[in-house]
């Protein structure tokens, strides 16, 4: 039986905690429930976790009941309870995939962290907070999986080792150039700054690629029918390590994720609806807190600090 994802053990956090919350959710997290076989898993193996923490005997919260609504009772009040589940969540969720990412990855990093690698070739890589990768590197060939996160790679030329980046969704073949991988939830994005790549997607068992030249990026996985194409300034590739997100006409979902791997605790979305609107614009990773403030009013919505540890987004 394969592993559980990160994502699979965050959504199950996620639901455990909206369920506690909203009286009004239970439909829709049986739908998540029966939509696949790893939502079924990663509910059960939580409510394992749960269950066996042993100093919560509140059998409520053991069990994750929907709490019937009660109109009298002002809504914030439960939210102190609430935060405390939610940081045990928030524990199980991200320590699990930590300990399994240790045991494949020859570098990592942790939130808010980044690292420079020089390869056995010379090559270059500079790992984004919260990202994983390992190298398989050989006499023929030069090859690197990106196990988690983004990661930007200055690679040296060699004709005779092409270098590629694997992952879930693709495999990126370059001779020799400067891009940027980056995966997202099931979405992987790709950036050349320099030189030229071909990206296969592994989706449709590399048969179907795509030659990318500097300046050029693509877009393919997640809930795309296809892949995408998109031009962008090539010194715009990689602007995380100068504390930059640009962001165009992407997903809330997608820029929370990558705002989280520079914030530490957790990101909790009130509406999924919310999570769903696309937005533009560039945000500051040296300070999170601003960031989500300017994410906040670009919806018209707002924040909530919850705990040092959660943040609430959404009215």
């Amino acid at each position: 039986m394969s592993e559980l994802s990160e994502r699979a053990l965050e959504q199950a956090a996620d639901w455990q905690l909206r369920r506690l919350e909203d009286a009004d959710c239970e439909a829709s997290f049986q739908a998540w429930l029966s939509a696949s076989e790893e939502n079924a898993r990663a509910w059960a193996h939580l409510q394992r976790v749960w269950d066996g923490l042993g100093d919560l005997h509140d059998a409520q919260l053991q069990q994750a009941p929907a709490i019937p609504s009660s109109r009298a009772r002002p809504r914030r009040r439960r939210w102190p309870k609430i935060a405390a589940v939610a940081c045990v969540l928030v524990l199980v969720a991200a320590l699990i995939p930590q300990a399994q990412l240790r045991w494949q990855a020859d570098y990592l990093t942790s939130t808010g962290e980044t690292l420079e690698v020089t390869l056995a070739d010379g090559s270059q890589v500079t790992l984004a907070p919260h990202s994983a990768i390992a190298s398989d590197f050989s006499p023929d060939k030069r090859s690197l999986r990106l196990l988690r996160g983004e990661a930007f790679f200055q690679v040296k030329h060699d004709t005779m080792r092409p270098f590629i980046v694997d992952t879930e969704q693709a495999s990126v073949r370059v001779l020799g150039t400067t891009f940027d991988v980056n995966t997202m939830d099931s979405l992987l994005e790709v950036r050349v700054q320099r030189g030229q790549v071909r990206v296969s997607d592994l989706d449709r068992g590399g048969r179907t690629q795509e030659n990318l030249l500097a300046g050029e990026g693509l877009r393919l996985g997640g809930t795309l029918p296809t892949a995408q194409r998109f031009s962008l300034e090539p010194n715009r590739v990689a602007e995380w390590r100068q504390g930059l997100l640009h962001v165009d006409n992407q997903p809330v979902s997608l820029v929370l994720e990558t705002l989280q791997r520079y914030r530490g605790g957790w990101i909790v979305v009130r509406d999924n609806a919310l999570s769903g609107r696309h937005v533009s614009g560039v945000f500051d990773l040296h300070d999170t807190d601003r960031a989500l403030r300017g994410l906040a009013l670009s919806l018209a919505t707002e924040t909530q600090q919850v705990t040092p540890w959660i943040t609430l987004l959404g009215d």
